[in-house]
């Protein structure tokens, strides 16, 4: 009788410990992996941009010096 009722309490304990690491996984674990994805994300397309930006400005530096440079003959 007693081996019954140790057997429950250890069998509901397990159940709440393979419950609580669940929730601990898709309420705290997940989330914060999913945030951290899409600051990472942000941050590629903001390093992107600026080198686009960086790319632009060098080209149209290259036209001044060349329309500069034709003037100049």
């Amino acid at each position: 009788m007693d081996s019954d009722k140790f057997l429950k309490i250890a069998a509901a304990v397990a159940l709440l410990l393979a419950g609580g690491s669940v929730f601990y996984y898709y309420a705290l674990y997940l989330p914060g992996i999913e945030q951290e994805r899409a600051a990472r994300a942000s941050e590629e397309k903001d390093a992107a941009a600026r080198q686009e930006l960086a790319r632009q400005n060098q080209y149209e530096t290259c036209k001044a010096n060349a329309r500069s440079v034709y003037e100049a003959d």
